[in-house]
């Protein structure tokens, strides 16, 4: 089955088809929001499938969404990315509907985007080939239980990886200074409350020993720490050029999110 018809045959409640052709089709959504409730405004939109894969947009751009946007993940041509990957090609009815639960998700983004002028966090991507490179910055997290202040320092500019980094050593493989703290201001532990990996927490309200600080050689988390920073600089660097990209075609903030990298430029 060709794509348009996979879309067709998994439409959800919340979608209407207003003209369907091979490969194209136009529809109204009214999605629900975040919380469940029966949604209040109606999209329409229109997909186009063809060897290039599939692109979705508002069938008028600007009438409900800006008609570009790098913050809120609207393309240059104001088709939107759903998700990593959403214009690859539709082979499946599962992949259909998948896609199809990627426009609800990003919809109800945008809903949110709109109120408070930020992408939720937890949905948030780095622009372009970058994305990729966060999406290897989670996975070392995961394993370490940091995903959520990693998130944070990309997006929020918070916590030790948010603002100026830490220095590497030439080969870009060890921080720099081994004798110093470990950047995330982690303290040793005595017994009972000593822990094998990189740990903040604080003992009990009562506990009146000293805890030094973990200097980053003895870092229980090192590896995580320095692979982390490393990915970061080469992060801040890819989306750097994909922003520096989109300045040099004239491209301009819309003005309706906080710390779009577009504002205010000549």
């Amino acid at each position: 089955m060709k794509p348009i018809a996979l879309l067709v045959d998994t439409l959800p409640s919340w979608a209407e088809i207003n003209e369907q052709m091979s490969a194209k089709l136009v529809f109204t959504v009214s999605p629900p929001s975040r919380s469940g409730v029966p949604g209040t405004c109606a999209y329409d939109l229109v997909v186009t499938a063809n060897k290039d894969g599939i692109r979705v947009s508002e069938l008028v751009p600007g009438t409900w969404l800006p008609a570009f946007c790098i913050e809120r993940h609207i393309n240059p041509g104001s088709t939107f990315c759903l998700y990593l990957n959403s214009e690859q090609d539709i082979q499946s009815l599962g992949q259909a509907q998948h896609w199809w639960n990627g426009l609800q998700a990003y919809l109800q983004h945008q809903q949110y985007a709109e109120k408070f002028c930020r992408w939720p966090i937890e949905a948030q991507m780095s622009h372009g080939p970058a994305a990729e490179i966060q999406l290897k910055m989670e996975e070392v997290a995961a394993e370490f239980g940091w995903k959520q202040e990693i998130l944070a320092a990309i997006f929020r500019k918070k916590g030790w990886l948010g603002g100026k980094l830490p220095r590497l050593t030439k080969d870009g493989e060890r921080l720099a200074n081994a004798r110093s703290p470990c950047p995330r201001q982690c303290t040793r532990k005595h017994h009972p409350y000593r822990k094998s990996a990189c740990q903040r927490s604080a003992c009990m309200p009562s506990c009146c020993k000293q805890h030094p600080p973990i200097l980053r050689v003895d870092c229980p988390g090192r590896s995580g720490v320095e692979n982390l920073v490393r990915l970061e600089y080469l992060r801040r660097k890819v989306d750097a050029l994909v922003i520096e990209e989109l300045k040099e075609e004239g491209r301009s903030c819309c003005g309706k999110m906080e710390d779009c990298p577009l504002a205010n430029i000549n």
